[in-house]
């Protein structure tokens, strides 16, 4: 395999045999490091040359974190056709709003989440559009009092906290357009991407139905951000490895913030200019 990391990474470049390497090496090249906050993207299918079962790539992720460590995963429902693009499916449960069941719901977004999300010691937040999974020190905080929100990328919501609490976005097999938390972003610089508050139910781990009503993306919105444009133009100084079309990466959640907030500073300044994140 013929490793390539970005300029300015602190990772060295090699070219080792894809074979030859197990998951901790290639965790070891990401910079990830034991009491790191993780927010996890995979494409298990890209994975296994590096792991036997989701469940044994959750436990090598685990044990590196330690117990000071948090993984966290989408445990998103809203992947509603395996053979349709995401945001297909994500048009369909905006229209349907299915009550999402915590205790059983599937995370149809992946096998890995799927696989997390039943573990012993996992917290779900109580989210109907954009729920996550999370073990260790920090998943408690991060999931509560997530059913009282009314925007799903606001400062109290997950995604809001990971971005300031850093978090690292460790992608293993994605590209990186893959991440739940660019949103928030927009959120903030007041990019108008989102719908008003919707209605939808969720019942918790307890057996507890919640109604909740958030504003979220709008479907169109979903089909069209592009932060791997921002992440590769401006944000150069993490570990990147590509091969065949399969992509390794980890970059702190504040990297493409920063770079968001410089390209919006240029936009307010250029009325008219597009927003180079979103492919319109």
């Amino acid at each position: 395999m013929s490793w390539r990391t970005t300029p300015g990474s602190s990772t060295q470049c090699a070219r080792p045999n894809i074979k030859n390497e197990n998951l901790n090496t290639l965790l070891d090249r990401l910079e990830i490091a034991s009491g790191d906050l993780i927010f996890l993207h995979t494409s298990y299918s890209r994975l296994h040359a590096f792991v036997d079962s989701p469940a044994a790539l959750i436990n090598t992720l685990l044990a590196r974190l330690g117990p000071n460590g948090t993984l966290v995963m989408p445990r998103y429902a809203w992947h509603l056709d395996s053979s349709a693009r995401p945001w297909q499916g994500y048009s369909e449960y905006l229209a349907r709003r299915p009550l999402m069941d915590l205790r059983n719901t599937p995370a149809n977004i992946g096998v890995v989440p799927e696989t997390f999300r039943q573990m012993e010691g996992v917290v779900s937040s109580i989210s109907h559009f954009w729920p996550v999974s999370a073990k260790g020190q920090l998943a408690e905080q991060l999931v509560q009092g997530q059913e009282t929100l009314d925007h799903a990328y606001c400062a109290e919501s997950c995604f809001g906290r990971l971005l300031d609490w850093n978090a690292k976005i460790l992608g293993l097999g994605v590209t990186l357009n893959t991440t739940s938390i660019a949103p928030v972003s927009d959120f903030r610089l007041e990019h108008n991407i989102f719908t008003p508050p919707i209605p939808g139910g969720v019942i918790d781990m307890r057996g507890r139905l919640h109604y909740t009503k958030v504003a979220t993306m709008r479907p169109e919105a979903v089909r069209q951000i592009r932060p791997g444009r921002l992440l590769m133009e401006k944000a150069t100084h993490f570990p990147f490895v590509s091969e065949n079309g399969a992509y390794f990466f980890s970059y702190l959640a504040n990297i493409y913030h920063t770079a968001a907030v410089e390209e919006w500073q240029k936009i307010k300044q250029s009325p008219g200019m597009p927003v180079p994140w979103m492919d319109v």
